[in-house]
């Protein structure tokens, strides 16, 4: 884990190392009190966060998602603006127009070919995981961009944690197959599961960065749907210079 904080005026975020390094692309992981939750009925206060994240990202403009738990992917090209298409993943090689996923809880990945400069941002909960929408974005990727997974770069923002991740309900939401990743009678480490999904999809194990921070564990920082059934959601957002 190597993230490093960030504060201007009431604005939290954190950035990973592994990207800070390229000046091709900007990005961040904002933390509380910021809440990104209710973009389809979006406010004064968002659209205050939104240019500050255009600020902050130099972007033109923010693009999300309605996510659905799904492997959808929604490509941005300069003729694609859709009002919230359904997608949780957002794919790119447009500069200046930044892609952010919203989380509480479930992990949020920035995927970057310094190569190619392309850019996919992931929405990934345990369904996400299920479903292995990283490989799925990976290979959409290959497919738009020509991108080799061994140049990838990719970051995991904070999520819920292997002490956290409780489902009693695991012999019915998992397949046998995802259970070695089961480290207690019904808890989850969907930190390796997501880590070994990037990696079976080619990607090198210096590529790949994880926060490693519990977003159940820690109230201040983070909001956590599994802690109080919140609605607010943090933003991880990124954008090609």
């Amino acid at each position: 884990m190597s993230t490093e904080r960030h504060q201007k005026g009431s604005q939290q975020w954190i950035e990973f190392s592994k990207l800070q390094k390229f000046s091709s692309l900007k990005h961040a992981t904002f933390l509380k009190p910021s809440d990104f939750g209710d973009y389809a009925n979006a406010g004064k206060e968002f659209e205050e966060q939104t240019h500050f994240c255009n600020q902050l990202l130099g972007s033109k403009e923010l693009v999300f998602t309605k996510q659905v738990h799904s492997n959808a992917i929604y490509h941005v090209t300069p003729s694609s603006r859709l009002h919230l298409p359904e997608a949780d993943a957002i794919i790119t090689k447009e500069r200046h127009v930044a892609l952010g996923i919203r989380h509480a809880d479930c992990q949020a990945c920035i995927l970057f070919d310094p190569v190619d400069k392309a850019l996919a941002v992931i929405h990934c909960g345990w369904k996400g995981n299920v479903l292995n929408i990283y490989q799925s974005t990976i290979a959409r990727l290959k497919k738009e961009f020509g991108s080799n997974p061994k140049n990838l770069i990719a970051v995991i923002s904070p999520s819920l944690g292997p002490q956290a991740s409780e489902f009693k309900n695991f012999k019915e939401e998992f397949p046998e197959d995802l259970w070695e990743f089961k480290n207690q009678s019904d808890h989850f480490n969907l930190w390796a599961l997501a880590k070994k999904q990037l990696l079976d999809c080619g990607l090198l194990e210096d590529n790949i960065e994880l926060a490693e921070l519990c977003t159940l564990s820690a109230p201040k920082d983070f909001h956590s749907y599994r802690r109080n059934k919140t609605l607010c959601r943090h933003a991880t957002i990124a954008c090609l210079q």
